[in-house]
């Protein structure tokens, strides 16, 4: 499975994305870190354990 994927670092630019959406969305502990990691990546969909289905943290849908 993890052929499949790409791991990418957290940098600068993560970090800052995180924190924009931790102070946007108050999300739960790892998941604004989550969103931004997958946004950056070019992600449009995550399958969270704790967001509803349909919730997301813009632009990311759950």
């Amino acid at each position: 499975m993890m052929q499949l994927t790409d791991a990418l670092p957290v940098d600068e630019t993560t970090i800052h994305r995180n924190a924009e959406l931790a102070i946007r969305y108050q999300p739960a502990k790892w998941d604004a870190l989550i969103a931004a990691a997958a946004m950056l990546a070019g992600c449009d969909t995550r399958y969270p354990e704790e967001l509803r289905n349909g919730q997301g943290l813009s632009p990311i849908r759950s």
